[in-house]
């Protein structure tokens, strides 16, 4: 399934019969993050991490553990995309962090959103020239992953998302 620069938010809640959502604010400032900020936004991005982990894993009855992501183990496709859209959020964003995320519950699956404030990227552009300045493995993983990744704006996006369906997308 991979990239999908054609979905957007409402056609993929409606994919995972949507019921409910819950929204970890990490980084509401409009100014680049610096180390004097750090220990605030570090705890409630940890925190949000876990929470969201937690709640997957009650509610889906799944087996997603951060480590995996450090482990270099890209089958748990949860840790992998938490770590890897929020690291290009540190690393390129205007504010250099993680506004938020959002996880977005439903019968059929789930829809988890990392958004960060300012400027947008261009995702096509950088998916088609496979540009990577960053050390991650972010386009690679979202071009190699098995559950659909997509964005609020494919030209100028702000917001990275990634649905799983527990059902075939119609």
């Amino acid at each position: 399934m991979v990239l999908n620069f054609d979905l957007n938010l409402k056609q993929a809640k409606k994919e995972i019969k949507y019921s409910e959502q819950r929204e970890f604010i990490i980084y509401e400032n409009e100014e680049v993050r610096t180390y004097e900020t750090s220990d605030e936004w570090l705890e409630k991005f940890a925190a949000a991490q876990h929470a969201i982990v937690d709640l997957l894993n009650k509610k889906y009855k799944l087996n997603i553990d951060l480590q995996n992501w450090v482990k270099g183990d890209t089958t748990d496709e949860v840790s992998s995309f938490l770590n890897e859209a929020s690291s290009n959020c540190f690393a390129n964003a205007q504010y250099k962090c993680v506004w938020k995320m959002v996880l977005y519950l439903g019968d059929k699956g789930f829809i988890l959103g990392v958004f960060q404030k300012g400027k947008g990227f261009n995702a096509k552009e950088i998916n088609t020239s496979k540009k990577k300045e960053n050390v991650g493995k972010g386009f690679d993983f979202y071009r190699e992953c098995k559950n659909v990744i997509f964005f609020d704006d494919p030209k100028d996006a702000t917001t990275l998302f990634f649905s799983c369906s527990f059902e075939p997308l119609s």
